[in-house]
C-alpha cells in the first residue's frame, strides 16, 4: 500500500502537444505591461484541459487602482509526511492573517502596509485521488472542494467546531480578526490521511475555475466531463471583475506537484490494453519516471490569471534549501527586473540539492531504489525538490514567491508572503 512508502513529486516536463484549439476565450482581458516578458502558452490541448492558442502570457494590468480586498487560497499537502508542518501551520499562520488585516508587520503598532479590510480565506488539500486500491486515494479525493471541517483530534491543541462555512470571511467592523485567525487554524489542519500523489496545482485550479467556462476541464470519474467548482460548490469565495479582489494562491507542501493528465500512472497494476508497464516502477517514484504525463505549467499560469481577479500572487513554501531563498539571498536580487529574477530562479534550479537523484540508501529487499534525495531538512521535517513550484514562480514573474518549508519555523516564510502580498495590494 502507498502508506508503506513515502511518495515523491519531482519536477516534471511539459506534456506532449496533441492538438491546437483557438476557439476558447479567456474570462477577462489580459493586457501585457509595457516591457513585460511575454511567454506564449503554446496552444496546448490535452485530454482534460485546454489553453487558447491566442493567449500571450507575461505581466498584466490590474483592473483598477490599489485594493483592500484579498481572496486568500491555501493549498495544504495532507499526505502522511506532513504532520510536523501542519502543526506549525495551525500554530503560526494565524499571525499572517492578523498582519494582513492590521497592516502591522512587526507588531510595533505602526502601519507598515495597506491593511486588508475585506478578506476571504479558503483551504484546499492536495488530494485529487488516484487509485481506488490505495488508501487515501479513492475516487477523486477532495476534488478541489474548499475544506471546512474542524480538526477535532485530541492532540491538536485546538478548540474547534465540527464544521465551518465553506470559506472564512473577514470584514472590518463586522468580524473579529482573532476569531477568524483561530478558525483558520482549525480548518487548515487537514490531517495526514490524504493521497500521497499530491496534485497541488490541479486542486487549486479546479477549486477556482467556474463550471460556466468549459475552456478548462478536469479529470472525471467516468460520469462525464468534470468542470470547475468556482461558481458552484465553491461559489462566493472568489471576487471577480472590476470590483473584485486580489487573489493569492499559497501552497504549503514538502513534495512537488504531480498534477497529471494520465491517472493510469498511479495504478497498482499495469493496463495491458494501454500498453503500460507502470507496475514495474516503484509506486513511490511514478511521477519521477513519468515526467511526460504531467500537465504543462502553462495550464495553471493561464488558469490562475484568467479568473477575473484584480491581481494574482503565487507563493510556494516548499522543498527548497533555506539558504537559496532566505532574506539574505533575496536581498541580492532586484525582483522587479525580469532578467535578474529569472537568474535567481535558474540558480535555485541548478543547485545540486535541487536535482532529482535516486537515493542509494532507499533500496528495498528487492534491491530497487524507491526514494529520492531530499532537497532540504530541518525542524519541520524533510522535503523533496520542488522543481515545478520553482518553475511556476519563474513563469509568474514579479507576482510570485518561493520559500523553504525546511526552516526552524514558518516565521521567515510568513514575513516574505505578507511582504509580497502587501506590495501587490499597494
Amino acid at each position: 500500500m502507498l502508506l508503506a512508502c513515502r511518495p515523491v513529486r519531482l519536477g516534471i516536463a511539459a506534456c506532449v502537444i496533441t492538438s491546437m484549439f483557438a476557439a476558447c476565450r479567456p474570462l477577462a482581458p489580459f493586457p501585457a505591461d509595457a516591457g513585460a516578458d511575454k511567454r506564449d502558452a503554446g496552444g496546448i490541448q490535452n485530454p482534460t484541459g485546454i489553453i487558447p492558442t491566442d493567449h500571450e502570457d507575461g505581466g498584466y494590468t490590474p483592473f483598477g487602482s490599489a485594493a483592500d480586498k484579498l481572496d486568500l487560497l491555501f493549498i495544504v499537502d495532507n499526505s502522511s509526511s506532513m504532520r510536523e508542518e501542519q502543526q506549525a501551520l495551525r500554530r503560526e499562520f494565524p499571525r499572517m492573517i492578523r498582519e494582513l488585516v492590521t497592516g502591522d508587520h512587526d507588531a510595533d503598532g505602526k502601519i507598515d502596509h495597506q491593511p486588508v479590510t475585506d478578506l476571504h480565506i479558503g483551504v484546499v488539500s492536495s488530494n485529487m485521488g488516484a487509485d481506488s486500491e490505495l488508501r487515501g486515494c479513492e475516487g477523486l479525493g477532495d476534488d478541489g472542494l474548499l475544506q471546512h471541517a474542524g480538526n477535532l483530534a485530541r492532540d491538536s491543541g485546538l478548540n474547534c467546531m465540527t464544521s465551518y462555512p465553506g470559506f472564512l470571511s473577514y470584514a472590518r467592523g463586522v468580524q473579529g480578526i482573532d476569531v477568524v485567525a483561530s478558525d483558520f487554524g482549525c480548518i487548515a489542519a487537514l490531517g495526514t490521511a490524504g493521497c500521497g500523489f499530491e496534485q497541488h496545482f490541479e486542486s487549486a485550479l479546479k477549486a477556482l475555475w467556474p463550471a460556466s467556462q468549459p475552456d478548462l476541464t478536469f479529470w472525471s470519474d467516468g460520469s462525464g466531463p468534470s468542470t470547475g467548482h468556482g461558481d458552484r460548490e465553491n461559489a462566493g469565495f472568489l471576487r471577480r471583475g472590476a470590483t473584485g479582489a486580489t487573489l493569492a494562491v499559497i501552497a504549503i507542501a514538502d513534495e512537488d506537484d504531480c498534477s497529471t493528465a494520465d491517472r493510469s500512472i498511479f495504478q497498482l497494476e499495469a493496463n495491458p490494453d494501454a500498453g503500460t508497464s507502470y507496475d514495474t516502477q516503484p509506486l513511490n517514484l511514478r511521477c519521477y519516471y513519468n515526467h511526460d504525463k504531467a500537465f504543462p505549467l502553462d495550464r495553471y499560469l493561464f488558469g490562475f490569471r484568467h479568473l477575473g481577479s484584480r491581481r494574482v500572487v503565487f507563493a510556494g513554501i516548499v522543498g527548497v534549501p533555506v539558504d537559496l531563498v532566505d532574506p539574505a539571498a533575496r536581498s541580492k536580487v532586484d525582483f522587479s527586473n525580469a532578467s535578474a529574477r529569472d537568474g535567481f530562479y535558474d540558480k535555485v534550479l541548478a543547485d545540486p540539492r535541487m536535482q532529482e537523484m535516486l537515493n542509494p540508501q532507499s533500496a528495498g529487499k528487492d534491491g530497487v531504489l524507491n526514494d529520492l534525495n531530499p532537497a532540504c531538512s530541518g525542524a519541520l521535517g524533510r522535503a523533496y525538490p520542488a522543481r515545478r513550484f520553482v518553475e511556476m514562480a519563474k513563469r509568474f514573474g514579479e507576482d510570485s514567491l518561493i520559500q523553504s518549508i525546511c526552516g526552524a519555523s514558518f516565521n521567515a516564510p510568513i514575513d516574505q508572503v505578507v511582504e509580497r502580498v502587501s506590495v501587490r495590494l499597494d
